[in-house]
């Protein structure tokens, strides 16, 4: 994934580096692309995935918001482990559980083969995500950053450690928008006003 990444940011900016934009799994593997290619990444605009990979995240979760997190994780991973052989039934059940998160896409675009990510953190599947990147050792050391999340969840995507670490360093700043997941489809106007102010404010910075 971060070898397609490089070959998109190589296309579409040969000789300079780039601002990543990147929200829920994108977030992912773009902190993870900047962890590799720090030299091809000026700033990052991460929305509502934080330092999940940290043993802060980890520790500050109840043991009520992990087995969430485990519930819909694990039955969009096992929707991806069925879909080769029954598709109609991996896309119902990815389809319901986009329902029940409150995902606002059209059912129609939405489909088991996106589950992969998953897959691959519960069922080690494409070599599992072991040995990734320290997000909370790259954003907000050296590297300016905009966070953005939505309050409205029933559990955060990362730590308040993080949050603080963030507000706290130069060229950084941590947003709070009153939404769910999707913030940039609950709060679109609000979500650019945002981004752009950021963009204009750190554009000395890169």
């Amino acid at each position: 994934m971060t070898g397609l990444i490089r070959k998109i940011v190589d296309a579409v900016s040969p000789h300079q580096s780039v601002t990543l934009l990147v929200h829920d799994w994108g977030c992912f593997f773009g902190y993870e692309f900047a962890a590799r290619h720090p030299d091809r990444v000026a700033r990052v605009v991460g929305v509502d995935i934080g330092d999940t990979s940290s043993g802060a995240y980890l520790r500050g979760l109840s043991g009520k918001e992990k087995r969430m997190i485990a519930g819909y994780q694990i039955w969009l991973a096992v929707a991806w482990k069925i879909g080769p052989w029954w598709p109609w039934l991996a896309n119902r059940m990815t389809r319901y559980m986009a329902r029940t998160i409150g995902c606002r896409n059209e059912p129609s675009r939405i489909g088991w083969q996106m589950n992969y990510p998953y897959a691959m953190g519960w069922f080690g599947a494409h070599g599992g995500l072991r040995g990734v990147g320290r997000v909370d050792k790259l954003l907000g050391v050296g590297m300016p950053a905009l966070f953005i999340y939505g309050r409205r969840k029933p559990f955060m995507f990362h730590s308040e450690r993080w949050l603080d670490q963030l507000t706290r360093a130069p060229g950084c700043e941590v947003l709070a928008l009153d939404t769910g997941h999707w913030v940039m489809r609950q709060k679109p106007a609000e979500f650019n006003a945002c981004v752009r102010a950021w963009l204009d404010r750190s554009t000395s910075l890169v």
